[in-house]
């Protein structure tokens, strides 16, 4: 829980808040990649005169991925800077688009943690920007052995090997 009762009460005037925020996901959410369970949370927040607080930082959570050329397993931790507005929770709580805090002015952090995760998860994710991925017909990883099919491709008889000559391929 964070309180930005002190923010309200001084408005303009920016607080800092950083802390470990326990994400929990059910394991079908990300699969086949994972999320840990605690994130890095680190923020400024501040609010205006008309009772808005203003929010921004950044998130840090490690993760566990499978690369979608390759299929190999990596960690990486994902890193995203983010702005937020917070607003007084409605009474009628169907009609919040966004985040809110309550009448004590405290916000449930780590619905919003999770929320910037889920938002911001990778939907390309490879091991490395230059991976070549499994071979076709044989299924072997060309990041880290070139098959015999890989080098018939590339071949005299591929219609493409001049233009490869031309790139300073082999």
């Amino acid at each position: 829980m964070l309180s930005v009762q002190k923010a309200l009460e001084s408005p303009l005037k920016e607080f800092a808040f950083n802390s470990s925020v326990k994400t929990s996901f059910d394991e079908n959410t990300f699969k086949p990649n994972s999320v840990d369970e605690v994130a890095i949370l680190s923020m400024n927040f501040h609010s205006d005169f008309d009772g808005v607080v203003h929010v921004k930082g950044f998130v840090d959570v490690p993760c566990r991925f499978v690369c979608d050329r390759c299929a190999g397993s990596f960690q990486k931790n994902l890193y995203f800077d983010f702005e937020e507005e917070i607003c007084k929770k409605s009474q009628n709580s169907e009609d919040d688009d966004g985040f809110a805090y309550d009448d004590n002015g405290n916000v449930d952090i780590e619905e919003i943690v999770k929320n910037l995760i889920i938002t911001n998860f990778p939907t390309k994710i490879l091991c490395r920007p230059d991976c070549k991925g499994l071979c076709q017909t044989c299924g072997i990883n060309l990041n880290d052995e070139e098959c015999e099919h890989q080098k018939k491709k590339i071949g005299e008889n591929n219609p493409f090997a001049d233009l490869l000559n031309k790139l300073g391929g082999k």
